[in-house]
């Protein structure tokens, strides 16, 4: 009898001690936030701020802010070049860089702005600290530094993400710094390589699943929504931009982001998503069958793609320009006899926006991401075709960052043969709820599958 008690209980404690190992388990979560600080610890802030005084003309100051929160309802995405110099997501605080000058300049805290809003960055040296500059000082003090520092004969004033207005200078002109800043932002660094791998792998985990889940009878915004709970999961802060699921003649509007329409037998369907985490966002697409097999003619226009675009993907290298890569793809298709069908361009760049800033007829450089995404549409027959890949230039051509989802005809059909979250109906929203007293009705247990 004592034997039995000491094994059960060791049981229960060895049980109970394995519960704790996972709650206490770095998550995916974890992960993320490891990638976040690293990408903008301060280190990294200042040495950002300092190219970019570097880039500008002597006697430059540079003022970078965020537009102002609109309302408290949406969560707020700042301004793309803001967050790379500062790492902040919040508003209302301005940067000031100029020769000898590394400033922040926030908003006393306010215990009632926060009591809504959670805790914001205000003056102090524990500000500073974080966001690697001298000091931060009271935006009251904004105005009369500026002033005295474009006293200064030969000072320029260059500004992003504020208006002139704003700042209460009279008799001052300003051009932007965005295009230096965006010069900055074209060319990555590993830490930002790594955030935005996490949004990629994300991306092509949901794209996976959505697959596995894609059956006949299904509606667009079904699919949508299986993509976009992935991106949750793995810890997305939102959609990198609306999320495109178009089928059948859908299929062949570039930019159609309704999602409502059911698919059905015959149908191929385009999804064009990506998952953004801390301002990096993914850009990824496949294109499936909604019955889980191409026909004929479908697989025909797939490979002609799917040739085009590892055409486009081997053009990548140092030194070459992305027009280049646009050639290399376009001729496939043009050679094939669809040129006309073909109405956009192969590549953009990707970072901190989907159409992320940069020069077009700079040459690549290792650090630089682009996509890769040829396509084919045929509107008479509701059939489109779109291919989409996230490529790192490295120093010996590219590297496809969104490889982890398959793009082969047989690789996609053992993929649809597959169920995924998706796939089961969600229960009826009409099912009348059981009167007060009454027992609930009893339903079968289901098998997880994560």
């Amino acid at each position: 009898m004592i034997r039995a008690l000491g094994i059960a209980l060791a049981l229960s404690c060895a049980a109970g001690a394995l519960a704790q190992d996972q709650d206490e388990r770095p998550g995916v979560g974890d992960r993320l936030e490891a990638l976040r600080a690293d990408a903008f610890a301060p280190e990294r802030l200042a040495a950002r701020r300092a190219r970019l005084l570097e880039a500008l003309p002597a006697g430059a100051v540079a003022v970078v802010g965020t537009p102002p929160r609109e309302n408290d309802t949406w969560a707020y995405r700042p301004a793309p070049d803001y967050r790379y110099l500062s790492g902040l997501e919040e508003p209302e605080v301005v940067l000031v860089i100029a020769e000898g000058v590394d400033l922040a300049f926030a908003p006393p805290r306010d215990r009632r702005f926060e009591l809504w809003n959670g805790a914001r960055l205000g003056p102090g040296a524990e500000a500073a600290s974080r966001l690697g500059v001298e000091e931060v000082r009271d935006r009251a003090q904004l105005s009369a530094l500026l002033r005295e520092l474009l006293a200064d004969e030969g000072a320029q004033l260059y500004l992003s993400g504020l208006q002139l207005e704003e700042l209460e200078l009279e008799g001052v002109e300003a051009q932007s710094a965005s295009k230096a800043i965006g010069l900055l932002r074209q060319v990555k660094d590993e830490a930002e390589v790594a955030l935005l791998s996490h949004a990629i792998d994300a991306t092509t985990a949901a794209l996976t699943e959505a697959i596995r889940s894609i059956r006949p009878g299904l509606y667009e915004f079904e699919v949508q929504g299986v993509i976009e709970y992935l991106f949750t999961r793995y810890g997305a802060q939102r959609a990198g931009f609306a999320s495109i699921v178009g089928s059948g003649p859908n299929s062949c509007v570039l930019h159609y982001v309704r999602n409502r329409r059911r698919m059905h037998t015959g149908d191929l369907v385009v999804m064009d998503v990506g998952a953004e985490a801390y301002g990096y966002t993914a850009d990824v697409t496949r294109t499936v069958p909604v019955s889980g097999t191409f026909t004929p003619r479908q697989r025909e226009i797939y490979e002609i793609v799917l040739r085009a675009q590892r055409a486009g993907i081997a053009a990548v290298k140092p030194g070459v320009r992305v027009r280049d890569v646009h050639r290399a793809a376009a001729k496939v298709i043009a050679d094939a006899g669809y040129r006309a069908a073909f109405p956009h361009g192969t590549s953009h760049w990707l970072g901190m926006d989907v159409h992320d800033v940069g020069d077009y007829s700079r040459v690549l450089e290792p650090g630089m991401v682009l996509t890769v995404e040829p396509g084919i549409y045929l509107a008479d027959e509701a059939l489109g075709v779109r291919i989409e890949d996230d490529v790192l230039v490295t120093k010996d051509g590219g590297r496809v960052l969104s490889a982890r989802v398959p793009r082969s005809v047989d690789e996609l059909e053992a993929l649809l043969e597959r169920d995924g979250v998706g796939s089961k109906p969600v229960a009826p929203l009409e099912a009348p709820a059981p009167a007060e007293g009454e027992p609930k009705p009893e339903s079968e247990p289901e098998q997880r599958r994560f």
